[in-house]
């Protein structure tokens, strides 16, 4: 809506939130967040995320050695862990950072599919077998149904996880931005 001079307000002029954005867009951000240039030194860098970690603003610090630290990203249910590294610039600090996925929730959820086809499929039939007598007793016919309704999740699952990568984005935004104004950063788009 516009204002009392006609233009248009902040609102219409933001662009649209990360959750609006495409997958190659999540992806993309995923891997190009911003370096944070600061005029603090590495070692005071670090001590700022520290103290944004003790307030509850940082989750899942934890020092990488003398010259970074890792940081909790959340993806919904797939999350993620930031890398930050920490070199001296000049007379300050440039902050490099990238995420990566967590692999045991993904590994679990392809674990948890692979059982409920195979062995699910046979215990589902010697189950219908054995407590049905009208059931009929060729394996064939527990495949024909059991198999296409187990495959239907799929497509499940990858809508889920793409609204976790886009989930991840945002956290991402957030947790770049907090580090930022903690270190007196500015931001600039990291190099390939």
């Amino acid at each position: 809506m516009p204002n009392a001079e006609g233009q248009p307000t902040a609102e219409e002029n933001s662009a649209p939130s990360a959750s609006a954005a495409s997958l190659s867009d999540a992806k993309s951000a995923l891997g190009a967040l911003p370096a944070l240039h600061s005029p603090l030194t590495p070692g005071d860098a670090i001590d700022q995320a520290r103290s944004l970690s003790k307030s509850g603003r940082l989750p899942g610090f934890e020092p990488n050695g003398p010259h970074g630290f890792r940081a909790a990203v959340f993806g919904t249910i797939y999350d993620r862990t930031l890398h930050a590294t920490v070199a001296a610039h000049g007379s300050g600090a440039v902050v490099s950072l990238r995420t990566t996925l967590n692999r045991k929730v993904p590994a679990v959820v392809i674990v948890c599919l692979v059982l409920a086809i195979w062995p699910g499929v046979l215990l589902t039939h010697s189950l219908l077998a054995t407590y049905f007598g009208f059931y009929p007793r060729s394996e064939w016919v527990t495949w024909a149904w059991y198999v296409p309704l187990t495959v239907l999740a799929i497509p499940v699952l990858i809508k889920q996880y793409r609204a976790s990568e886009i989930a991840a984005v945002e956290h991402a935004g957030e947790v770049t931005e907090r580090l930022r104004a903690a270190m007196n950063a500015t931001t600039h788009p990291s190099s390939p």
